[in-house]
């Protein structure tokens, strides 16, 4: 059954103005420092939820042909942590340029403004998730969705399937690799130019994965320059 019904594709708010905002943000804020940004945003993020590690793969064919959605059959970057994904973090991933801090003060990152950098990357991601008790709870965000609507300019993007949402929580576990149920996968489909021709002026950003050599430089974003298919990062907790 798509996932349309439950609402799950795109911000809380669903207005034009996030999509500028969002644009305004990344230029004014992001693009100098680009993949560097971006990975101390995601570090930022999984510290925040008290991770033990995180993950970052690079994954050149996606989920693979037997995936139903376009976007989860391309090159992507998957980032995953070991921390709880709680209800109202769902949520936070879903506001356009807030998170989930009103409740958690002390945590300057949890989904906030700075994980709104993964969009210099992408003009779409996935989550899939699930708290210490293994409640899980996943989606899209697409800020082009209008409930009712769909995505005017890439319709078939709408269409989320459970079949979809099962695939990313197993590749969540198998990602994170450790005993344990709670943990957040951060699915992001790697911007090509079939993502963002139909947009015109209104696509996130200008980067794009059409060359190997953008996705060779994607996860050469550390301090030392160097490359890597997988990247493993313990996160030493400072409460």
């Amino acid at each position: 059954m798509p996932n349309d019904a439950h609402s799950h594709l795109g911000l809380l708010t669903q207005d034009d103005h996030d999509v500028h905002a969002i644009k305004s943000t990344l230029e004014h804020e992001y693009r100098a420092e680009g993949g560097r940004t971006l990975l101390r945003e995601l570090i930022q993020n999984a510290d925040d939820a008290r991770a033990g590690q995180m993950t970052l793969l690079l994954l050149k064919e996606g989920v693979g042909p037997t995936a139903m959605h376009p976007l989860l059959r391309g090159p992507a970057l998957i980032v995953a942590n070991d921390g709880p994904f709680e209800a109202d973090h769902a949520l936070g991933i879903r506001r356009a340029m807030g998170g989930s801090k009103a409740r958690e003060e002390r945590k300057v990152g949890r989904f906030g403004l700075g994980l709104k950098s993964i969009f210099l990357r992408c003009e779409a991601f996935f989550f899939a998730g699930a708290d210490a008790q293994g409640n899980e709870r996943d989606g899209m965000v697409n800020p082009y969705y209008r409930r009712g609507g769909g995505d005017p300019a890439y319709p078939e993007w709408s269409n989320l399937v459970d079949s979809d949402l099962a695939a990313l929580h197993r590749l969540r576990r198998a990602t994170i690799g450790k005993v344990g149920l709670s943990g957040l996968l951060l699915y992001v489909p790697l911007r090509m130019p079939s993502h963002c021709e139909r947009r015109g002026s209104m696509r996130l950003d200008d980067w794009l994965a059409n060359t190997d050599a953008a996705l060779d430089g994607l996860l050469s974003m550390g301090p030392d320059g160097a490359r890597a298919q997988a990247l493993v990062l313990g996160l030493a907790q400072c409460n």
